[in-house]
């Protein structure tokens, strides 16, 4: 699938696998037919920087961005519109970005201003304070299912560590996972909720 003009850091599937959405150094995003491997519309133009990730909402509606220029954004996926006002706060690179399911009403971003931070996703409206725990940037953030102990965010950094967080109240969960000799850049939740795997 060809089309972007530099490198594409983040793609992913919507949730009916009918479309595909990739972000790129070229400062924008791009929407493909997954069966086809057709462009869709136009390339999304709004980021003044790498775009770095990106994520659908669960109901695949909507996208939201992360990208160079210390922003968030989000963007209707039918019409490829921007909806809102950036989403602003981080102090350095966005880097990460996920949803929180099951209804997406919330979105989590991880940053190079070693934070994360919580945002109501219709409005793109801060929630409360940034997660510090980390020492460096952090460069992936995944959250799991709702269960039988509430939902947690996982955050994985340059500081070699993955940190467990409680995605309701931002409370950080014991200590920092361990082991890596290196950079952490990826971080994963398996569907249930009960593994993670890192990278």
């Amino acid at each position: 699938l060809g089309g972007h003009e530099g490198w594409v850091n983040s793609v992913a599937f919507s949730p009916d696998g009918k479309t595909i959405a990739s972000a790129g150094e070229d400062m924008t995003l791009r929407r493909w037919d997954a069966a086809a491997g057709a462009l869709i519309g136009q390339p999304l133009v709004g980021h003044d920087g790498t775009v770095y990730s990106l994520a659908f909402s669960p109901d695949g509606a909507r996208l939201m961005s992360a990208g160079e220029d210390m922003t968030l954004r989000l963007w209707d996926l039918a019409s490829g519109a921007a909806i809102g006002q950036p989403l602003a706060g981080h102090q350095d690179f966005v880097y990460g970005v996920a949803f929180v399911p099951p209804d997406g009403k919330r979105a989590v971003s991880a940053s190079g201003d070693k934070t994360l931070r919580r945002w109501d996703s219709a409005t793109g409206a801060a929630i409360g304070q940034p997660l510090e725990g980390h020492s460096k940037s952090v460069n992936s953030v995944a959250v799991s299912v709702p269960g039988p102990n509430g939902q947690r965010i996982v955050s994985a950094s340059d500081d070699m560590t993955l940190r467990l967080w409680d995605a309701a109240s931002g409370a950080s969960i014991g200590k920092p996972l361990s082991g890596h000799t290196h950079f952490v850049n990826g971080v994963a939740f398996s569907p249930d909720g009960r593994h993670i795997v890192s990278g």
